[in-house]
């Protein structure tokens, strides 16, 4: 009879092989560090916060596969190389022959009717399934662990994976003396299930069709190498700005917040000039009502005003702006508003990058204020490329935060290991790198290759994988559009809102 000990042992092997090609980025006191700041503990069974942080990233790399698979897959690939060690495999195939012989006819017949009926140990429902059998792990064990495991050592884990990586890489997430940080939120379809809808809530503007449950993913990067530093998945009764306060509360001086439009708030403009930081945003019609009066003129369609907010709850309130005023072929005027009132810190040309064109020849030579975008690409890099958008299996509330929490850690290490490759072969701009095809790498080595090597080359295999990642370089061409078909029509996003579209019509 085997005990717990030795099953965790088995799969404390399966684990630490599957995430060797993220060993150096999440190590053991890495994850040790995260807890104690979370204030819980990693736990001594076998699905302990360890394991289940594992199974968040492998179940983030095969998105078309249920969670028993993700359990076994690695599993059965080491048993079929004879890659897991002799004292617990041939236990599992002796254990097997002798449930398959039986010791007598009554017997067998008894014990399949329990089988069929779902109630033996053999039931895949059984959490004491497997205790013979230091390789099996019952499926209702994972989910009650898993509902157990708190969303705070998320939070705890990617806050400590983004000082770790300041602390190596500081001088890529900084411009001119500001960290740059982007701030955008989007929502992510779910399956039909009530619960979800409950929880969650339901998209707008349906026009009569079947209600869709929708969650809301804001998120705080750093942009110039798209790392996600801070998140929060909410339901959409939740407003951004609401989100959005609670992410900007580690905001440190001399930060830079790019921010969309949707954030337009006062409050938040208030919160991020209280921590010494700085912001930069789209100006909203009119400035939602409020009384604005120029004081100073800098230059050409860049001066300084005074902006009163007409809320009552910020009754007395004022607060100085910089209003920068600009107009590109083809669409409506807007304006960038922000509170860095120095012009020879951030000139006007700086925040557009559309004075010259010979400010396009590197990529961080790039409009500071459109930098922003690149959260618009994380955005559709997890979607899309991670298959993060209808991929998500869950059913409950918990199993959503559970796989989202996955999904952005996987794009975070993946990131990780395409900045180190950058550093690696002295490519410019991490940016420059295809993500597309770094995760192409990423799966490779951590399902296939690692699994079935000895430890002792997953060293020379990361570096291996480094290369591989800096072979896929994006060639840089500024100025390059990509035309979308519905960038001219107005969008009705429900509750009788409606958003004019940014280009003119022809």
């Amino acid at each position: 009879m085997f005990t717990d000990e030795l099953r965790k042992s088995v799969w404390e092997i399966v684990r630490q092989r599957e995430l060797a090609a993220f060993g150096s980025i999440l190590t053991p006191q890495v994850m040790a560090q995260a807890a104690q700041r979370a204030q819980v503990k990693l736990g001594r069974g076998i699905l302990n916060i360890a394991t289940l942080l594992w199974l968040a990233i492998a179940a983030a790399l095969r998105p078309g596969v249920n969670f028993c698979q993700v359990m076994h897959m690695t599993l059965r690939l080491l048993a079929d190389t004879q890659a897991l060690p002799q004292w617990a495999l041939p236990q599992r195939q002796r254990a097997s022959s002798s449930r398959k012989r039986g010791r007598g006819k009554g017997k067998g017949k008894r014990k399949g009717k329990a089988k069929s009926r779902g109630k033996g140990k053999d039931s895949r429902h059984d959490p004491r399934k497997g205790a013979s059998d230091p390789t099996a792990l019952s499926e209702e064990a994972f989910v009650q662990a898993r509902r157990l495991m708190p969303q705070r050592f998320w939070v705890a884990l990617i806050l400590l994976l983004g000082e770790i990586f300041e602390s190596r890489y500081g001088k890529l997430v900084r411009w001119n003396g500001f960290r740059l940080l982007a701030l955008d939120g989007t929502c992510i379809t779910l399956e039909h299930w009530q619960a979800l809808g409950e929880h969650f809530g339901y998209a707008r503007n349906q026009r009569g069709r079947r209600p869709v449950p929708q969650a809301r993913l804001v998120m705080l990067q750093l942009p110039l190498v798209r790392l996600p530093w801070r998140f929060d998945l909410t339901g959409r009764w939740e407003g951004e700005s609401t989100v959005a306060a609670r992410l900007l509360r580690d905001i440190r001086r001399d930060d830079l917040v790019l921010m969309d439009r949707g954030f337009f708030h006062f409050g938040l403009f208030q919160q991020i000039a209280d921590a010494g930081a700085y912001f930069a945003i789209r100006r909203i019609k009119q400035f939602g009502g409020a009384r604005v009066r120029t004081i100073k003129r800098l230059a050409d369609k860049d001066r300084l005003v005074l902006w009163t907010p007409a809320s009552r709850k910020w009754k007395g309130a004022s607060t100085t702006l910089r209003i920068i005023d600009y107009q590109i072929k083809g669409f409506r005027a807007s304006a960038i508003v922000t509170n860095v009132l120095d012009e020879k810190r951030v000139s006007r040309e700086q925040f557009l990058g559309l004075a010259d064109s010979e400010a396009w020849r590197t990529e961080r030579d790039a409009g500071l204020y459109h930098r922003r975008w690149e959260i618009e690409t994380s955005f559709r890099e997890m979607k899309c490329v991670q298959q993060m958008q209808g991929g998500l299996r869950g059913r409950t509330p918990e199993t959503i935060r559970f796989e989202v929490a996955g999904h952005v850690l996987l794009y975070l290490l993946t990131r990780w290991l395409m900045v180190e490759a950058a550093v690696k072969h002295g490519v410019d701009s991490p940016l420059r790198l295809s993500f597309t095809e770094a995760l192409a790498e990423v799966e490779y080595a951590a399902t296939r290759l690692m699994p079935i090597s000895p430890p002792r080359r997953w060293r020379a295999l990361a570096e291996q994988m480094l290369d591989w990642i800096a072979s896929h370089e994006v060639p840089f061409r500024p100025g390059r559009r990509y035309p979308r078909p519905n960038d001219g029509k107005v969008r009705y996003t429900g509750a009788g809102h409606r958003v004019l579209s940014a280009r003119l019509a022809a």
